[in-house]
């Protein structure tokens, strides 16, 4: 599954072709970059781990307190 989630075809996303786990990785990498996605640890009998990686981005405060 990893292999697969590396690949991240961008047209195959834009004709619709990916769903659930493929799209949302694809979407992922564009928006933040090739080191940003999705991964996915699983054992046979013990579970299954999704992991998301996405960029920290801290919002600034504005000077009136909102």
């Amino acid at each position: 599954m990893n292999e697969s989630l590396k690949k991240h075809d961008l047209e195959y996303v834009a004709r619709g072709e990916s769903i659930g786990i493929h799209n949302i990785n694809a979407r992922l990498k564009m928006l933040y970059g090739e080191k940003y996605g999705i991964y996915i640890d699983s054992s046979e009998g013990t579970g299954t781990k999704v992991y998301m990686t996405i960029p920290y981005r801290q919002e600034e405060r504005r000077e009136n307190g909102k």
